[in-house]
């Protein structure tokens, strides 16, 4: 299991019932672009306080 694809049942766990915003966030990871098809689970990510940014 890769980095990503943990970080994806993470965000899938914890859901979007106790945290629902669907505004985008700039990313500060220099190695992802705001076109990466994994963008939006970052994001998610960094909005449920998973990771930081």
């Amino acid at each position: 299991m890769t980095r990503m694809q943990a970080l994806k049942v993470l965000v899938r766990a914890i859901g979007s019932q106790y945290y629902s915003d669907d505004r985008d966030i700039d990313l500060a990871f220099a190695d992802v672009k705001g076109n990466d098809p994994d963008a939006k689970v970052l994001q998610q990510a960094v909005k449920k306080a998973i990771l930081s940014n």
